[in-house]
């Protein structure tokens, strides 16, 4: 009887000083706490920080306004030969039906006076 006494006693005992100790295991993380202020960690202000200036955009080249053909003055023809004619020091080849080009590729007109480009 008494083996059955010290079992039971065993059994009460223990749970009792479980709970004991996870008290007082509270109760120390309590104090800590409380004892020990939060600490903050210092952050920079904006102000110390350097400013970087944003990337250059770049340039975009402006569209080429289309030219209109103006045609040139009327140049004396100086002379004119089988391939073509001269006027003002410049060659004008071809001879077809009084249409000539220059060197330039553009076509021109001669009326056995003058020469005019288009």
């Amino acid at each position: 009887m008494a083996a059955i006494r010290l079992v039971s006693l065993l059994l009460v005992a223990l749970p009792l000083a479980a709970c004991a100790s996870t008290d007082v295991v509270e109760k120390k993380e309590q104090e800590a706490k409380q004892a020990k202020p939060m600490t903050r960690r210092a952050v920079p202000a904006l102000a110390d920080r350097p400013v970087t200036p944003p990337p250059p955009i770049p340039s975009v080249p402006m569209p080429a306004v289309p030219q209109t053909a103006v045609p040139a003055s009327p140049a004396p023809v100086t002379g004119c030969d089988a391939g073509g004619c001269w006027s003002g020091g410049t060659r004008y080849n071809g001879g077809t039906g009084g249409t000539y080009l220059d060197k330039g590729g553009r076509p021109c007109q001669s009326n056995g006076t003058f020469m005019q480009c288009f």
